[in-house]
Parts: C-alpha cells; structure tokens; sequence
C-alpha cells in the first residue's frame, strides 16, 4: 500500500508532464506545492554503520529524489518513521519532502536529484533501524549500541603496496575495484567494528574507522558479547565510490 504522500506526489509529476506538454492543470498557471517526491535509495553516508550511538547526529545520503526539473524548489528536507511500513526490531525511516513544481518551467529536465539530510535517532539500545525508499523497499539499515565510542585514523601512502598494517588493524586498498577492507584484531570484551570510511587524497588513502566497546551491562545488546582478543573485519566504502 503507497503512502498519501507517495500518492501525491505522483500526482504532482502527473501535472508536472501534462505543463511540460503544453497544458496547465493549475488556475493562472500557478506553481504547486507538493508534500511527497519520489526518491530512490536511501543509504547512511558516507557509508555503511553497523552501530550507532542512541540521539546521535547522522547523515544520510537520498538519491534520485524525481524533481521532474531543475527550477524545482525543494522547501524542507527530512526523515521521519513511516507507520505503515514495519520490519524486524525497529521502525522504518522514509523521506519527508516539501517541495515547489513550477507550473510553466523554463529550465532543463532533471532526471533525478541527490542530496545529504542530516537527523538524529532517538532510541534505546539494541534497536534495529531500517531506511526505504518511496517505494517501500528497505535499502539500509543499522542498530543502536550503548557504551564507549572510539574513532581511530589510518594513514596508507603509496609505498604501502596496498596494504597498511598500524596498532590493531590491517587495511587493503583493492584499487582495480575501488574498495578495501579492514580487519583489526584484539578487540576489547564486547566490542565491534561499526564502519569504516576512506578518502583518497593525491598518492594517499586516509581511512577513518569507528568501533564500540558495549556496556555488558545494558539492558539490550546491540550484538552478543565476546571475550577480549576478539577479532572483526568489514569492508571498507570510499567517499569517491559513493
């Protein structure tokens, strides 16, 4: 079942392509304002979070939002639970966009637009969050961890051949496919790897990790805890793969 706001918007470009054909649904050819665009994905950016931390500040990449034009106005931006989507452990984040569709455009076609909206997640420990798209397909997700958040950096230049070994972790940079991946050994008791970034710069690759060593003591895990030594890999998403 399509939300109201997927309903109109789909009516907003149903009238958007009947103007671009030379008729205006609109008395005096008025701009419309519409309560719901289209979208594609909706991803965390700048890459993949396996954990993160209750009422924290996050980023999320919205690609593909339909304007029909670029001359659309988009008024206000934001995220918001849709309850009538549901999925195992926690809700489910849509877009919630306002926008102005011009009645009489005099500007290029736009296939499709992205942007980065930034919100916090208000929830307790150990609940899942999902993120779909306009049409209701889950495209990402995360979970809440409560304890100690730590954020390491790691430097790989040129004479490195790829791979990077420093403290706990070793990171491979796969350049024939555009990825890496990281693996970090003798992990604290209770504590994973949460995500891992990297951006190339000139003949350098600096690779920003975030991990957390979880309260055993809290009410909800995010993930089951391990004896100290523990050992985690992921892969690694580049800023310039994005």
């Amino acid at each position: 079942m399509k939300t109201e706001w997927i309903q109109r918007a789909k009516w907003g470009m149903a009238a958007l392509l009947l103007t671009a054909c030379g008729f205006s649904p609109w008395p005096d050819r008025d701009p419309i304002q519409t309560n719901g665009l289209p979208t594609g994905d909706l991803k965390f950016y700048p890459g993949p979070r396996l954990y993160l931390k209750p009422g924290e500040s996050l980023q999320v990449k919205i690609s593909g939002i339909v304007t029909g034009y670029a001359c659309t106005q988009i008024q206000s931006l934001d995220l918001k639970p849709d309850l009538d989507l549901s999925a195992a452990g926690g809700p489910v984040y849509v877009s919630a966009i306002k926008a102005l569709v011009p009645s009489l455009p005099d500007c290029a076609q736009e296939n499709g637009r992205d942007t980065v909206v930034t919100f916090a997640i208000n929830l307790p420990g150990g609940k899942k969050v999902w993120l779909a798209n306009s049409e209701q397909d889950l495209t990402d997700s995360t979970s809440t961890a409560v304890g100690t958040w730590h954020s390491d950096l790691l430097l790989q230049t040129k004479s490195d051949s790829g791979i990077t070994a420093s403290g706990r972790y070793v990171f491979t940079d796969s350049s024939s496919t555009g990825n890496g991946f990281l693996t970090a050994d003798s992990l604290p008791a209770c504590a994973a790897l949460s995500s891992a970034w990297a951006r190339r710069k000139q003949d350098s690759v600096f690779v920003n990790v975030q991990w957390v060593e979880q309260d055993p003591a809290a009410q909800d895990l995010a993930f089951p805890c391990r004896d100290s030594g523990y050992r985690d890999s992921l892969p690694v998403t580049f800023y310039d793969s994005l």
